[in-house]
């Protein structure tokens, strides 16, 4: 399921010309956002597999208890060379979980957020750039917030890649993540609260959290794989997802960290986030 997801008040509408299974999780920021930086995320245009917003994805084996120790692998390509220069973005794998295990709108307690690379700097968003740890064989920096919400709180683990990523990621373990966060949240600030046992995963998304500008941001397919819908909570009905095509192979991005990756070379997968088919339609979608 791809949005545009203006929470913030951008205007973001987003190219999604395609719609079969080869265009899986791609998409394209198409115009130019009009809203000014104010030191919060304007919009989160993604890809997602599981239930949020009212919204569930078919088959997608969301959402999980984590009590099976779920340990999803995702592969994303992404194109971020041909943003305007004054363009503020971070490119992010979200991950949320629930005490609620049902429902198409759940309300997320804990949030696991893994961020490849950032313009202009993690440090200038404000985001985690200190106390690497070793995840997945890659260093990461940390940083643990509480973050009110009407339900109580939200329990925060941030992880940003120690080099940055500004192609893409093949065949991360995202559930290396979630086992790092359970083994040490008791040692952490606010105790064993970040991610309870009990707790669903029922949220993946993959997309740019777009601070200012971001036009030409573009998402060339995502597959994520390792999700047994035998183990996952009853979910509501879908609601049809919208999926997108492929950009061109990036060339090197002028970021202010700059250790590029090759785009990964998508991999089939047993769980993808191309999950219906809607009629295809070549026109931008916003919301």
């Amino acid at each position: 399921m791809t949005n545009a997801n203006n929470f913030g008040g951008d205007n973001v509408c987003l190219y999604v010309p395609g719609t079969t299974r080869d265009y899986t999780g791609s998409f394209a920021v198409q115009n130019t956002p009009s809203a000014a930086y104010d030191g919060n995320v304007l919009a989160f245009p993604d890809t997602n597999i599981g239930c949020e917003g009212g919204n569930c994805t078919w088959e997608s084996g969301l959402p999980a208890p984590m009590y099976a120790n779920p340990d999803p692998t995702i592969y994303w390509g992404y194109d971020t060379t041909d943003t305007p220069s004054d363009s503020m973005y971070d490119v992010l794998i979200d991950n949320e979980f629930s005490a609620a295990c049902s429902g198409s709108n759940p309300v997320s307690n804990a949030n696991i957020a893994i961020y490849l690379d950032a313009v202009p700097s993690y440090t200038k968003l404000g985001l985690a750039d200190s106390d690497p740890v070793l995840i997945d064989g890659q260093l990461w920096y940390t940083l643990h917030v509480r973050d009110s919400v009407s339900s109580g709180y939200d329990y925060k683990t941030e992880f940003a890649a120690v080099t940055p990523m500004p192609y893409g990621i093949s065949g991360l373990d995202l559930g290396a993540f979630y086992s790092y966060v359970e083994n040490n949240d008791a040692s952490w600030d606010y105790g064993s609260n970040y991610l309870p046992s009990s707790d669903c995963l029922q949220y993946i998304g993959a997309g740019f959290e777009l601070w200012q500008d971001g036009y030409n941001l573009a998402s060339d397919g995502t597959w994520i794989s390792g999700l047994n819908a035998a183990t996952s909570s009853p979910s509501p009905s879908p609601s049809p997802s919208v999926t997108a095509t492929s950009t061109p192979t990036p060339t090197p991005s002028p970021s202010d960290s700059s250790t590029s990756n090759p785009t990964p070379a998508p991999t089939p997968s047993d769980t993808s986030t191309d999950t219906s088919s809607p009629s295809p339609s070549a026109s931008p979608t916003s919301s």
